[in-house]
């Protein structure tokens, strides 16, 4: 598109034929840009006076002088923006080289002139229009063509000096913004070095001096070359949010990347990633459950919504399953009366392809994706889009939040993340602190997680859940990153990998795992029925340790011993099998009332099999229409339906 000899063409004179016009006609490595700066430094230096009544002097200082006045009005007229006083500055340099024999009247007339600023003009016009052809690759960019400008100020353009490792350094761009969206345009250079022709993207994140921007390059940066030219768009990075991303798999910048057609959207409301979280005021306490499905969490670490609920733990013990459990459970929301669909946001931050694709798998065989919309940045892709996507993720959240809906948000993992930005912040010689982490890696977090709300009634009433993944090394709480979002959330959820070793799944370990909400979070049902289960798990799990010592075991500890095992039992889960919050109710009354304790402890799991049959049965099924999550149960109802149950099971199951 920028052929050598047409940007010539646009910088030099017609007939200056000269050491200079030649050098610069011969040198492959000669670039409009630098020379445009180079044009306007020595402009300044002279100091002319210029004026448009210079135009209609005899002397010949004042006419050159006169042409960049002509220039200036071009540009208040917005014919040609800069390029007419660019155009007209060469002419006064090559003036004032004397010796060039350059004759001013004869060469460059008024008249003549308006026909070739006309004939730049038009080809500025074709110059957009073959950009705008190029941009149907991938990302939508017409949304900011028209922001583009390829003959503009060297402040809001630049060329690129050096590249590496996903981080160009660039020339100009002196009027950026930090976060700012910048596109790469191919140049003859990278032409000349036989590099496919294209549009790439960018962000800027340090400002520095002498007029140098670093640019983090989003996707493979072997396609930005030096020398290539570095457009502003005049906006922050923003992703397209709405109701038509749900169901779909995005990547960090909001493009489809799945197998269907690409996502409509309005072109002109693009949502920011990177905004400030909603204040004190527009904020209400967070009292409304978001169920999980997962009996050990529901009823001992509620989450409610707009809590920040962290995940944490080695990998392995799965931290992932208890995600997706929770996505594939709102779909049994609706069957309570108060509650609403949870809209639910997956972000695959740095996990492996085939994890994200087998996540999508599940969750499209469960019917789940109908409500989740995925936000993928694999290990292949470049660190720049691994740091985006959990904040591409929340701005997702945030439409459903600020629209009166309920939406959660699942980063997997932050971990991950913080890698990614430290890989960005050493490249881009950032000082590093603890761990060689930049030092603003807690604000990275914090950020993001404190976007997670629940608006009050004045502010339609929506929420916005976060649950954070933290990866572990041999289950050390006390690192860095670990620490760090710990302090920011309101609560944990710890996976231990010796319960998995003894084939308890979930690992949930109770002793570590907490709810700064707690029983705000739970309905009055769940809070009747569960109340002591948690000290009940926690004097067994301690029993149990004291075992390894000691088999003398008195009376008291045997029961503790005996209800715990039964409760451990009760407690375990399949993957990708939520429990409906009622089921839960019965079952869990069933444990904490002893009627478990006639069962032998490897049966417990069979007569939940069976007792979750007979309860969705014609017969029972009514009982479960009736219960009201908001008020207590009746007791006695649970325990006709218990023992009846019991009898079926003992007498007749068996």
């Amino acid at each position: 598109m920028y052929s050598e000899s047409t940007v010539f063409k646009n910088i030099c004179p017609k007939n200056l034929e000269n050491e200079q016009a030649l050098k610069i006609k011969q040198n492959l490595n000669w670039n409009p840009l630098v020379e445009e700066t180079k044009i306007f430094n020595e402009l300044n230096i002279n100091g002319y006076n210029v004026t448009a009544a210079n135009l209609n002097s005899d002397d010949e200082d004042d006419k050159v002088c006169g042409y960049q006045s002509f220039g200036d009005e071009l540009v208040e007229q917005n014919l040609f923006d800069k390029s007419a006083s660019y155009y007209c500055s060469v002419i006064q340099i090559a003036y004032e080289q004397q010796e060039l024999g350059l004759d001013i009247e004869s060469e460059w007339e008024i008249e003549g002139e308006w026909e070739r600023i006309r004939e730049l003009v038009q080809l500025k016009l074709e110059l957009e229009a073959e950009l705008e052809a190029e941009l149907e690759l991938g990302l939508a960019l017409d949304l900011v063509l028209p922001k583009i400008k390829i003959f503009d100020e060297f402040t809001d353009y630049g060329l690129v000096t050096t590249t590496g490792d996903g981080v160009a350094e660039v020339f100009g761009l002196t009027d950026a913004q930090v976060s700012e969206f910048v596109v790469f345009v191919a140049s003859p250079e990278a032409i000349t070095n036989e590099v496919s022709y294209g549009i790439f993207y960018g962000m800027v994140l340090n400002l520095e001096a002498n007029d140098t921007t670093k640019v983090v390059i989003f996707g493979d940066n072997r396609n930005v070359v030096q020398n290539m030219m570095v457009c502003r768009t005049y906006s922050l990075v923003s992703v397209p949010t709405g109701a038509n991303m749900v169901g779909r798999v995005v990547d960090s910048l909001g493009v489809a990347i799945d197998e269907f057609e690409v996502i409509n959207y309005d072109k002109n409301a693009l949502s920011l990633i990177e905004v400030k979280a909603p204040g004190i005021l527009p904020r209400q306490p967070v009292t409304e459950p978001l169920l999980t499905g997962i009996k050990s969490i529901d009823s001992m670490i509620p989450i409610g919504k707009g809590q920040r609920e962290l995940i944490i733990g080695d990998r392995q013990t799965g931290k992932t399953s208890i995600a997706i459990d929770i996505i594939i459970n709102q779909k049994n929301v609706p069957f309570l009366a108060d509650n609403s669909l949870v809209y639910c946001i997956y972000v695959a931050s740095g996990q492996k392809r085939s994890s994200v694709v087998n996540t999508v798998n599940t969750l499209r065989n469960e019917g789940s994706m109908a409500y989740t919309t995925i936000v993928a940045a694999t290990a292949s892709d470049s660190a720049a889009l691994q740091f985006l996507a959990p904040y591409t993720g929340c701005t997702l959240g945030e439409f459903f939040r600020d629209n009166g809906f309920h939406a959660v948000v699942i980063y997997d993992d932050l971990s991950k993340q913080a890698t990614a930005y430290r890989q960005m912040s050493l490249l881009l010689r950032r000082p590093p602190t603890r761990e060689a982490y930049p030092g603003d890696v807690f604000y990275l977090h914090s950020r993001l997680l404190e976007r997670a709300a629940k608006m009050s009634n004045g502010f339609l009433g929506g929420s916005l859940t976060a649950l954070p993944i933290i990866e572990t090394l041999e289950g050390d709480l006390t690192a860095y990153i670990p620490t760090n979002v710990i302090s920011i959330t309101d609560g944990q959820i710890a996976l231990d990998k010796t319960l998995i070793n003894k084939g308890i799944m979930p690992a949930v370990n109770v002793g570590l795992s907490v709810s700064r909400v707690g029983s705000a979070a739970q309905y009055s049902g769940m809070k009747q029925v569960a109340g002591s289960l948690k000290l009940e798990i926690a004097q067994f799990r301690e029993i149990e340790a004291l075992l390894s010592f000691s088999d003398d075991v008195d009376p008291t500890s045997r029961f503790i011993l005996d209800r715990g095992l039964r409760l451990t039992e009760l407690l375990k889960q399949p993957r990708n099998r939520p429990l409906p919050f009622e089921m839960q109710l019965l079952l869990i009354y069933a444990g904490i009332n002893g009627f478990l304790d006639v069962l032998p402890a490897s049966e417990v799991r069979l007569f939940e099999t069976f007792l979750t049959g007979l309860m969705y049965s014609s017969i029972y099924r009514p009982f479960f229409n009736d219960i009201d999550a908001g008020i207590a149960i009746d007791v006695n109802v649970f325990d006709a339906i218990l023992n009846e149950a019991l009898y079926c099971f003992n007498t007749i199951a068996k």
